[in-house]
């Protein structure tokens, strides 16, 4: 389903959108016979580009979908969507197809994509918070699964390109969309709430994420809780995770809320114990005067808070408990092309228990990993390992944030550590003042870090292997799976 419709449509909307956030109007740069053309979809990637496709022209850092418009052209793109300035610099060597001009490229995509969710009066629940947002994100879209067809985000997909791409995948077979939203820079969760445009929130929980930019946990907390206030502006509904009180702080004075707890009295109540010896935590929910035991399959100390979210949200919006039960007990984080996962439990070969986390760390999560190692078991002559990458985007709080982490190492019951990128050191010196049973090792390269590990490991032994995106800790994984 496309409102598109043709070129002229297509800049017509484009106009209206720049009109209403005062940006300079888009120009059309082409024969007046081909605003007639048929637009059938939206593409920045000319791999996956369709005949009849309008062609965005992102710029990043490390690209420019500029150098891209003569492919564009030959696989049958409608018309270019590219940038003032690179239009202005090829007046003397037109562009190889008709193309519409902008300030902003990446604007002029959000645009295109609110004005495609707007056609779509569906339940869409926007995920925000600092740790947990993507299992909390599966688990909700699992959830109303019983009840709706979702689409969900798909991977990381939760930026200012990735979230657009999104909108334009919604058709009219969906009846509810869940979608993460993420940032790492102020205004990112505001500008995302209005291409988006969520009837309903939630903020997972405010940690310590992307400090290098954000800078402190306030400033953390002012951006993911832009969402709560355009839920407030917008008549949407926020769910509050009282157990975080950060949130709890946002969330005060909302309109239309619905709160979950694990310790507090709350419109959705949960009960959870301990983690067992899997590293899974036990979790009964309220729903009226009935208990509803759910046996979750998925480690992790934030497991029952991220099931009592979804139960919140799969509740509001009609779930039957006993439909929402069976999603949460059959949940199983999502699986990663690149091998990099959350926190998912796998046996090496040699009998070793990976517990593979590698997918991204900031202080909360590491912290939260550490917890679940601590809970694993291993087995006869087994011991635990931890093997750390890098947490980045810390900025000045980041050789503070890495020796906290050092020094939480020896509470965790953990007779190895190894630690690799610079500023592991921190964590690494940290072990060594402390004087305990744990022994720690230092790694510049990562082919060093694994040759120790492979050394080191034995059968029963349970590793955590977990780093920041950047670092690649998947790698790690991969060279000890097979030992």
């Amino acid at each position: 389903m496309s409102l598109f419709g043709t070129v002229r449509n297509l800049l017509n909307i484009l106009c209206a959108e720049a009109a209403a956030e005062a940006a300079a109007q888009p120009q059309f740069v082409g024969p007046t016979a081909a605003l007639r053309r048929s637009v059938r979809g939206v593409s920045t990637d000319t791999r996956s580009l369709k005949k009849g496709d309008a062609f965005v022209a992102l710029a990043g850092e490390n690209f420019d979908g500029h150098s891209f418009i003569r492919t564009a052209a030959e696989r049958g793109a409608a018309i270019a969507i590219v940038a003032n300035a690179w239009n202005d610099e090829r007046e003397r060597d037109p562009a190889p197809l008709p193309v519409i001009s902008v300030a902003d490229t990446l604007a002029a995509y959000g645009w295109l994509a609110r004005a495609h969710r707007l056609q779509f009066q569906i339940p869409v629940i926007a995920v925000a918070g600092s740790n947990g947002k993507t299992t909390t994100k599966e688990m909700i879209a699992d959830v109303l699964s019983a009840r709706y067809n979702v689409l969900r985000t798909e991977g990381n997909l939760n930026n200012l390109v990735g979230v657009p791409a999104m909108m334009l995948r919604m058709n009219p077979q969906h009846t509810a969309a869940v979608i993460e939203i993420g940032t790492n820079m102020p205004g990112e969760i505001e500008s995302l709430c209005r291409i988006l445009r969520p009837t309903h929130g939630i903020i997972t929980n405010i940690g310590r994420e992307h400090l290098e930019l954000l800078g402190t946990i306030e400033g953390v907390a002012q951006e993911e809780g832009s969402l709560f206030r355009w839920l407030a502006a917008n008549g949407g509904t926020a769910f509050v995770n009282l157990d975080d009180r950060n949130v709890a702080r946002l969330a005060k004075g909302l309109p239309t809320s619905v709160s979950y707890s694990l310790r507090k009295p709350a419109d959705l109540r949960g009960i959870s114990g301990p983690l067992n010896e899997l590293g899974t935590p036990s979790l009964a929910i309220r729903f009226g005067e009935k208990e509803w035991p759910i046996a979750l399959q998925t480690p992790g100390v934030h497991t029952a808070t991220n099931a009592l979210a979804a139960a919140a949200v799969g509740r509001a919006l009609k779930v039957p408990p006993a439909s929402l039960k069976r999603a949460l007990e059959s949940f199983q984080p999502p699986k990663y092309k690149g091998g990099y996962a959350r926190l998912a439990i796998a046996q090496s070969a040699s009998g070793a228990t990976i517990l593979n986390d590698t997918y991204n760390a900031n202080p909360d999560s590491m912290l939260a990993a550490l917890h679940t190692l601590r809970a694993l078991r291993p087995g006869r002559g087994g011991r635990r390992i931890a093997v750390l990458g890098d947490m980045r985007e810390l900025g000045a709080s980041s050789a503070t944030e890495h020796q906290n982490i050092g020094e939480a190492i020896p509470k965790m019951k953990v007779a190895h550590a190894l630690f690799f990128g610079t500023e592991m050191q921190q964590a690494h010196r940290a072990v060594v003042a402390a004087h305990g049973a744990t022994q720690s090792q230092h790694f510049a390269e990562k082919k060093g870090l694994i040759a120790a590990l492979q050394s080191l490991l034995n059968p029963n032994d349970v590793v955590l292997v977990k780093g920041s995106r950047g670092m690649k800790m998947e790698e790690v994984v991969a060279a000890i799976m097979d030992r």
